[in-house]
């Protein structure tokens, strides 16, 4: 019984400590102040001539750096990849939610903007800066500058159909009762 009112004793007092320290830290904080050590300043080191100061120096033109652009250091092949250079990738405030083919005539349903708006898009039309060169069932293409892109419809998330009327449901799976357990 004795440790345990020692343990209860050295609780309250440290509890009592800290409650009076934060009470300081409070009421005294800014007028608080720890006296600061002096320290020496370390030893000035002589300036170091830099290439800015060296009328000399200049740098080499921006051919001498082609090198490091054709040749890409972290790629394994060291080969630039053509396809980077050439197509972009499609810009990603659109998206191609649908192609509606009728009556002579190919529809792109797009989603754009901001707020989102889906627009009906004819070849020829302009949407966000791109056009549209061509429309099919299979995508979209667009041409900004001398980049071209295609728009992909997304996969649509699988239907549920509802049964037909003379069908009977499924049966439902089979419930585990609480009482046993998997492996019994």
């Amino acid at each position: 019984m004795r440790p345990r009112l020692t343990r209860r004793l050295g609780l309250a007092a440290l509890t009592f400590a800290l409650g009076a320290a934060l009470w300081l830290e409070w009421e005294h904080g800014e007028r608080v102040t720890i006296a600061a050590v002096a320290v020496a300043p370390a030893p000035s080191l002589p300036p170091t001539p830099s290439a800015q100061d060296d009328p000399a120096y200049t740098l080499p033109p921006l051919e001498a750096y082609r090198a490091i652009e054709a040749r890409p250091l972290f790629w394994a092949s060291r080969r630039p990849i053509a396809a980077a250079e050439g197509a972009a990738a499609a810009p990603s405030d659109l998206a191609l939610l649908g192609v509606v083919e009728g009556k002579g005539e190919t529809v792109a349903l797009i989603r754009h903007g901001q707020p989102p708006r889906v627009e009906r898009v004819h070849e020829g039309a302009t949407v966000e800066g791109w056009t549209v060169t061509k429309v099919a069932l299979g995508g979209v293409v667009l041409v900004n500058g001398g980049t071209e892109a295609e728009l992909k419809p997304k996969a649509a998330p699988p239907t549920v159909t509802a049964p037909a009327a003379g069908a009977k449901p499924a049966p439902a799976p089979a419930r585990q009762s609480a009482r046993t357990r998997p492996g019994d």
